[in-house]
């Protein structure tokens, strides 16, 4: 390529690996468990509102995405953690069954609060083209531009988040202590779209959004009309 062509990754599923500067030991005292989605195991009680018990941290996760919407993804929408859950793989376990995604979120978010080493499973991502193409083709080597899956290996106090369409997976884990980590989805919160697309959060409450005689109406030709007429 000369100094005239350009790359241009157009329409990248954008994930943030992310170091958290932050206390996370309390997180160690959790013992409400559920077992990574791959495995077919079950415990008697599953928690999916665990942050819940942890509000300092809960409120320092929404704020490190929501300084990312705005800064990275230019949103001026504020977002909020919906379900959250403690994950734990035990030896030999992960990496044999199927990808899964999440429905209901924007964006999910994976936290590694403990110690790991080479022998902890990865976190395993496929890309979401996998059947926009008919021809499959080897490349010589591959990276983030070629490659169709990709693996983040867990460290202490790192967070990833990413769209929650991505398909991902605990790979195998080999080490011998238990990987526990903490999950959770986001949503966006107040308004947001507009004209038939329009949402406001607030509706599900049962309470009068404050912009909904503002963005309820839609302007044509100089003169206002209800959105969904």
């Amino acid at each position: 390529m000369n100094n005239a062509d350009r790359y241009l990754p157009l329409f990248s599923s954008n994930v943030f690996q992310l170091q958290i500067d932050y206390d996370l030991d309390v997180l160690k005292t959790n013992k409400n468990f559920i077992y990574a989605a791959n495995q077919n195991k079950k415990y008697d009680t599953e928690d999916y509102r665990s942050l819940e018990r942890f509000p300092n941290i809960k409120e320092h996760l929404t704020d490190r995405f929501n300084e990312l919407a705005i800064n990275f993804l230019k949103l001026d929408t504020k977002f909020m953690i919906t379900t959250s859950w403690f994950t734990v793989t035990e030896e030999g376990d992960g990496g044999d069954s199927q990808y899964h995604f999440h429905k209901n979120s924007f964006y999910s978010g994976v936290l590694y609060y403990d110690d790991y080493d080479e022998q902890t499973a990865p976190l395993e991502f496929m890309t979401p083209l996998e059947f926009h193409s008919d021809f499959y083709l080897e490349p010589r080597e591959y990276d983030l531009a070629t490659s169709t899956a990709w693996k983040i290996q867990p460290q202490k106090n790192m967070l990833v988040l990413f769209p929650s369409y991505l398909k991902h997976q605990v790979g195998r884990h080999v080490g011998s202590r238990p990987r526990y980590s903490l999950a959770f989805n986001i949503i966006p919160t107040g308004y947001y779209g507009t004209s038939d697309s329009f949402v406001h959060t607030e509706w599900l409450t049962g309470k009068p959004a404050t912009h909904d005689l503002e963005m309820g109406y839609r302007t044509l030709g100089g003169r206002r009309y209800i959105a969904d007429n």
